[in-house]
């Protein structure tokens, strides 16, 4: 299935990417702030403490606003097992952090580069390219925990204040200069709300390692763990050019000295190892990102292809440059040296399904789930191949069935079009209102349940959609007050 659809989102093409940072974020949140607090909405004030900045509410609207923002901007990765790994993973970290209950959503986005960043309404986003640099899980855990930092120390709410009282007092001081011809005023004045936003970059970052390493090491991982992944940063800092240095100083400073800092505090723990299921999932985080399968595929083979991870990232690559017999070979020939892994079984099914064979993929599939009918991104598989199958009842069943992950946008999006093809027109509308709610739609969250009254309803639906329907207003009507 593909989100990017649903948001609007441009076709898929590997293109140069800013880098988001810490600045761009606040950036774009005053943008949604003003928008929102534009003719008849007020946002409350914010204070020093960074508590009381936002109410829940608000914080959770402005991030859905931003999340939306995202998923209509970047090409996100919908690989459901990736994302099923990320959210495990951050549930770990969750479980060993100040705030267990704090709501957190990750996202990967389809880029190269080495960046993550936070969003309010704990709203975390890394790309690929971290995924694939940082070498053990538990390095990859260092940098989301380091994310979970911002979140839970409320960074970005502070940050906001800072940029709001910068805005005003820089532009005093440029008014100033220019009424009394002094460009050398107006000059000071963007250059010291400069120095001010860079100092509060670094004051979080610091805070945000500070408390990133705690959570880390309660979480059952190393310290080494971020010490490692800053020292690779640094490495790869020193071949870095001296602008792109510059662009992302202000919301990652040089690892050099952060290392330094990790490095002490780690000098007797030992780093964590790197899992086999961490490297399939590198593995396929790779197939994904890239714009040229054939050529990777070659890389792939002209290095070596003696490990599982290389040999199963090759075969990925053959299936995404549509070589379905070479890719379902080399699929079986995994299946066959590793058997009962769910992972690479799922695989070989959509492999089948891409090669047309559609009944050899939904056997496989709906055996692999039998064993496993808790497993989200199996499930999600399975209903995907459904779908391809046309078997739209069916799938619908089998997302039905599911206990765990029912809220995502994946899920909301798969049963959304399973109950529509299927028949279920209502039920497929109300579905859909909860998935454009999700990300802070709500004109056509509404839209949707206005259609779905157009059909004769049960009691049950009847009291979804009022429910619904009560919870928007009560957002709006937070908005406007």
């Amino acid at each position: 299935m593909c989100l990017h659809l649903l948001f609007e989102q441009p076709t898929l093409r590997r293109q140069p990417q800013r880098t988001v940072s810490m600045r761009f974020i606040i950036g774009l949140l005053l943008a949604l702030s003003l928008s929102l607090t534009g003719a008849s909405y007020n946002l409350p004030n914010l204070n020093s403490a960074g508590q009381n900045t936002l109410s829940s509410v608000m914080e959770e609207l402005i991030g859905q606003q931003f999340y939306g923002y995202i998923l209509s901007t970047s090409p996100v990765v919908e690989d459901y097992f990736v994302n099923q790994y990320m959210d495990q993973l951050g549930s770990r970290l969750l479980a060993a952090s100040p705030k267990p209950q704090q709501q957190l959503t990750f996202f990967v986005i389809k880029d190269g580069t080495v960046n993550a960043f936070a969003g309010p309404g704990g709203y975390i986003g890394l790309n690929t390219g971290t995924l694939m640099t940082a070498r053990t899980e538990g390095e990859l855990a260092s940098v989301m925990a380091h994310e979970m930092a911002h979140v839970m120390q409320r960074h970005i709410a502070r940050g906001i204040e800072e940029a709001k009282r910068d805005q005003l007092l820089g532009l005093g001081s440029i008014l100033a200069g220019l009424a009394t011809g002094g460009a050398g005023i107006a000059a000071a004045g963007a250059s010291a709300s400069f120095e001010r936003g860079m100092r509060t970059s670094r004051a979080f970052e610091q805070e945000a390692d500070r408390v990133g390493l705690q959570i880390l090491q309660r979480a059952g991982f190393s310290r080494k763990d971020m010490a490692n992944f800053l020292a690779q940063m640094n490495r790869d800092e020193r071949q870095t050019p001296v602008d792109d240095i510059i662009e992302n100083f202000s919301s990652h400073p040089l690892s050099s000295r952060r290392y330094a800092e990790a490095a002490l505090k780690s000098d007797h723990d030992k780093a964590s190892k790197a899992s086999l299921q961490y490297q399939l999932i590198q593995a396929r985080a790779l197939a994904d990102t890239t714009d040229d399968p054939k050529k990777t595929a070659r890389e792939l083979k002209q290095k070596s292809l003696n490990t599982l991870p290389a040999q199963y990232a090759y075969a990925l690559c053959l299936l995404k440059a549509r070589e379905y017999n070479d890719a379902i070979g080399r699929l079986k020939t995994i299946n066959a040296q590793h058997p009962e892994n769910s992972l690479l079984e799922a695989s070989l099914a959509r492999a089948y399904m891409k090669a047309g064979q559609s009944s050899k993929a939904l056997a496989l599939i709906k055996e692999t789930h039998y064993y496993e009918p808790e497993n989200t991104a199996l499930t999600l598989t399975y209903a995907d191949l459904l779908i391809s199958a046309k078997h739209y009842k069916q799938a619908a069943q089998v997302l039905e069935s599911q206990h765990e992950g029912t809220s995502s946008l994946a899920y909301l999006d798969l049963l959304a079009h399973a109950q529509g093809h299927g028949g279920e027109k209502k039920a497929a509308f109300v579905t859909r209102a909860k998935l454009y709610a999700k990300v802070g739609q709500l004109a056509q969250a509404i839209m949707q349940l206005g259609r779905a009254q157009s059909f004769q309803k049960p009691v049950g639906l009847n009291l979804e959609i009022k429910r619904l329907k009560q919870d928007y207003q009560q957002k709006r009507s937070l908005m406007a007050a």
